[in-house]
């Protein structure tokens, strides 16, 4: 039962088989020609959208070379004045520029003349500072000078008139008696004029004229060649009159004898150059 049921299947299947492939080739052949069909209406579909699109692409390269040009005549034409704005700011950024430099040079000339003029200043206040300083260290030179020697000097005078005056007195009120006195009086005295200065001679002078030894009446000491230059006898300064006064032969220059009583005074021989006589009687 089993063997003939098989052999009946095996015999159906065969012929199913048979149909089955026959239908089977029927349907690709359609389908091949459905797809063909297909495939032609797609390519002429695609020819035809290509054709759209080369269309469109060429629309759209005209109005882009259109838009193009007319972009590019924007951009020239904002170009040129882009370009002259440009220019015209280089040309304001260099007049500034040049301005600047006008004023950099003119300050920096006027800065020049400054610091020379500081500079010329700064030197002649040193100079002046110098020439000061100078000057004070030859005052006080001088004047530790005029110290030192009016130390010396003072003494010296005082010694001397001391000395002399006790020789008047030790003679009675005179030294012409004893020549050998007299001579040793006037060498001494010749001798301390020579360091003395003007303002001490000054003084010496009054005291020989006070003792008698330079009066003309009372054989005075002979004063020859002594250097009495720039005594000052004024009679606003002595206050005394110095009549009688016996100078003759001296070295008298630039000697002052400004208002002063002259009367009976020996000056013969002596050299009065540059010797103020104004007022004198």
């Amino acid at each position: 039962m089993f063997v003939y049921w098989i052999s009946i299947f095996t015999s159906n299947a065969r012929y199913f088989t048979v149909v089955l492939t026959f239908d089977q080739r029927n349907e690709a052949r359609i389908q091949r020609l459905i797809d063909k069909q297909e495939a032609e209406r797609q390519r002429e579909q695609d020819l035809n959208i290509s054709r759209e699109l080369r269309e469109v692409d060429k629309e759209i390269a005209e109005q882009r070379r259109v838009n193009d040009e007319l972009n590019a005549e924007k951009a020239r034409n904002m170009s040129l004045e882009q370009r002259k704005h440009e220019l015209e700011i280089e040309q304001a950024r260099y007049d500034t520029l040049q301005e600047q430099r006008r004023e950099d040079v003119l300050i920096a000339v006027q800065r020049h003349e400054q610091d020379k003029e500081l500079a010329r200043l700064l030197r002649e206040n040193d100079r002046i500072l110098a020439e000061q300083k100078q000057e004070t260290e030859m005052v006080l030179e001088q004047q530790r000078y005029d110290q030192e020697r009016a130390r010396y000097l003072d003494p010296l005078l005082l010694s001397h008139i001391k000395e002399l005056g006790q020789l008047v007195k030790e003679n009675n009120g005179s030294l012409i008696a004893n020549p050998t006195i007299h001579a040793l009086v006037r060498a001494k005295t010749l001798n301390i004029f020579r360091p003395i200065g003007p303002d001490r001679s000054t003084q010496l002078i009054l005291f020989l004229h006070e003792t008698r030894l330079l009066k003309t009446e009372e054989n005075p000491l002979d004063l020859s060649g002594v250097q009495l230059t720039g005594i000052y006898l004024s009679a606003s300064t002595i206050q005394r009159p110095i009549y009688k006064l016996s100078l003759s032969s001296a070295r008298l220059n630039n000697a002052s004898f400004v208002g002063c009583d002259l009367s009976y005074c020996d000056f013969t021989g002596a050299d009065l150059s540059g010797a103020n006589l104004s007022r004198c009687s």
